[in-house]
This record gives C-alpha cells, sequence and structure tokens, in this order.
C-alpha cells in the first residue's frame, strides 16, 4: 500500500535555488500476541504459555524543492529527461541496496 503524506507552503526562491520544506514525521506502532491456543487464555497462568509484542516505528519525510524555469519547449524536454535519468539512476541503487541486503 502507497501510503500519502500531505503539506502546504508558500516560499519564494530563485530558478534553480533549492529549498527544504520540512520534515513530515509519522509514528506507528503495533503489537501482537502469540502463544499455546488454549493455555495462553489461562487466568493467572497464561502468561507463561504466550508473549507479547510491541513495535513502535518512527520515520521522517524531509521535502526538497529546486524549482526552474521553463522558458521554450527543448528546455522543458531537456529538464523531463534529466528527471527521468535522475529517476532511473536512483532505481538502479535502491535495487541494488536491498539485493545486497537479502545476500547477507
Amino acid at each position: 500500500a502507497i501510503s500519502q503524506r500531505t503539506m502546504e507552503s508558500t516560499v519564494g526562491v530563485h530558478d534553480g535555488q533549492t529549498v527544504v520544506l520540512g520534515g513530515l514525521i509519522r509514528e506507528n506502532t503495533s503489537s501482537g500476541q502469540a502463544g499455546i491456543p488454549g493455555l495462553m487464555h489461562i487466568p493467572l497462568l497464561g502468561s507463561l504459555f504466550s508473549s507479547t509484542t510491541k513495535d513502535v516505528s518512527r520515520t521522517e519525510l524531509i521535502i526538497t524543492l529546486t524549482p526552474k524555469v521553463v522558458r521554450n519547449p527543448q528546455e522543458a524536454f531537456d529538464i523531463s529527461q534529466e528527471l527521468r535519468d535522475k529517476i532511473k539512476e536512483a532505481t538502479l541503487f535502491q535495487d541494488d541496496f536491498y539485493r545486497r541486503r537479502a545476500v547477507q
């Protein structure tokens, strides 16, 4: 599932100047219980036959924005191609990163 976060901001920057819009923080908490069916529900003794887990994760999304003024169609095409190349490069890096982690 794709999670979404939104923010709204107004900034003034020059062409090509990068601005950091801020960090969107999300904290997720999950918990669970596992054990031997039947025995884990016995009052007072059930905890001997079961275990509980609690997982807390915190993520922060930092948004950077670099606006570029487009003056003609060729410049728009060049910028789009540059962006596609960067996305492809990032995807290859990510794939390689996860492939290496899986091997370890």
